[in-house]
């Protein structure tokens, strides 16, 4: 009439080794699944550092190149208040008429040297 013990027992045995398989299938593609999405972002986290590199080169030497590009305009703009002072002032020394610019309510060398002064001061703390 009924199976006898022995029997049921290797069914029971067949069974819960066939669900352990099951179980052990199954955890195994999650772990692959798990693995192959970790790569993924991986891949994507590099790409994304890789491009952020790339453009803080490119904007540092960008940068770099608009420094230089302000120091030698910065010069530039000395030179050439020096040159005026120098010029328009300090070498002429007399005025239109033939009279000398010393004297009395004129430029002295005094004078002059604070003029300098003040055009470079004011060239040097000047923020391009």
């Amino acid at each position: 009439m009924g199976k006898p013990d022995s029997e049921i027992s290797d069914l029971k045995k067949k069974r819960i080794m066939r669900n352990c398989r099951k179980k052990r299938r199954r955890q195994q593609r999650a772990i692959n699944k798990r693995t192959a999405s970790e790569a993924v972002l991986a891949r994507k986290v590099n790409d994304g550092l890789m491009e952020q590199k790339a453009l803080a080169e490119k904007y540092h030497d960008k940068w770099r190149k608009l420094c230089r590009e302000a120091k030698d305009l910065r010069r530039k703009i000395q030179s050439h208040s020096r040159k005026f002072v120098c010029i328009k002032i300090v070498l002429p020394r007399k005025l239109s008429d033939g009279k000398g610019i010393s004297g009395k309510g004129q430029l002295t060398d005094g004078k002059i040297d604070v003029l300098e002064n003040y055009y470079g001061l004011a060239n040097r703390e000047a923020k391009l």
